[in-house]
C-alpha cells in the first residue's frame, strides 16, 4: 500500500461539496462511533457557521474544554477527514478523550490515511511545545488501536491504565512527539508483532 499523499489545513469553506459528501458517507453507516454522531448536525444550511465556529475554538477555550486545534485532513480530492489537537487535558473527559481525536471519512479507510494523519499531528504538537500526548481509543476499535500502537513503535511512549466509560472501555497511550526520544519497552514490540500478524491472516 503506498502512503497516502495527505496535508493537515484548518476549516475552509472552499472544500464544502467534499465535506458535505463525507458528511453522507457518515449518516449512511449503521452504526456511528462515539466522536461520529456529530457528524449528523452538519448540512449545507449550517456550514458556513460550522466553519466559523471551528476557526474560532482554534483560539478560545469554550467552557468545560480547552483550546484545540481543528485540522482538516485534505487529499487531491478534498475532505477526506479530521483530526483535532487540544493544548491540554484540562477539560471534561480529558483523561480518556486524550490531546489528539481524528476520524477519517469511510470511503477512505484503510489506505493509510490515519496513519499518516495521526504523525503529521504529531509533529504539530512537537512545534506547539508538546513534548507528548495523550491518544485513546474504545478498546473495540482495533483499526484506531492498530494505528496508535504503529505510531507507538515509531515515536515511542507508553500504556497506561484504561478507563471504563459507559460507553465502554477507553485504551489509553502517551505517544513521544519526537521519534527516538525515548526506548520503545519490549512489551510494545511484542503486543504490534501480534497485532500486525493477526490482521494479515
Amino acid at each position: 500500500m503506498s502512503k497516502p499523499e495527505i496535508k493537515l489545513e484548518l476549516p475552509d469553506v472552499k472544500y464544502r461539496r467534499s465535506f458535505l459528501d463525507a458528511m453522507h458517507e457518515f449518516r449512511d453507516m449503521p452504526v456511528l462511533g462515539p466522536s461520529e454522531t456529530h457528524y449528523k448536525n452538519y448540512n449545507a444550511h449550517n456550514f458556513e457557521d460550522m466553519v466559523a465556529r471551528r476557526l474560532r475554538e482554534t483560539k478560545e477555550a469554550r467552557e468545560g474544554s480547552t483550546t484545540q486545534h481543528y485540522f482538516w485532513v485534505i487529499d487531491r480530492d478534498g475532505y477526506a477527514g479530521r483530526i483535532s489537537l487540544r493544548h491540554s487535558l484540562d477539560f471534561n473527559g480529558g483523561d480518556f478523550h486524550g490531546h489528539i481525536g481524528y476520524d477519517i471519512r469511510p470511503s477512505k479507510r484503510k489506505r493509510g490515511y490515519a496513519k499518516a494523519a495521526l504523525r503529521l499531528c504529531l509533529d504539530k504538537a512537537r512545534t506547539m511545545d508538546m513534548p507528548e500526548v495523550l491518544v485513546s481509543c474504545l478498546d473495540t476499535n482495533k483499526p484506531s488501536e492498530r494505528v496508535i500502537l504503529g505510531a507507538l513503535k515509531e515515536y515511542g511512549g507508553r500504556k497506561i491504565e484504561p478507563v471504563e466509560r459507559d460507553e465502554g472501555t477507553y485504551l489509553r497511550f502517551w505517544i513521544n512527539t519526537a521519534k527516538g526520544s525515548a526506548q520503545n519497552p519490549r512489551w510494545m514490540s511484542v503486543i504490534v508483532k501480534k497485532l500486525f500478524k493477526k490482521k494479515g491472516k
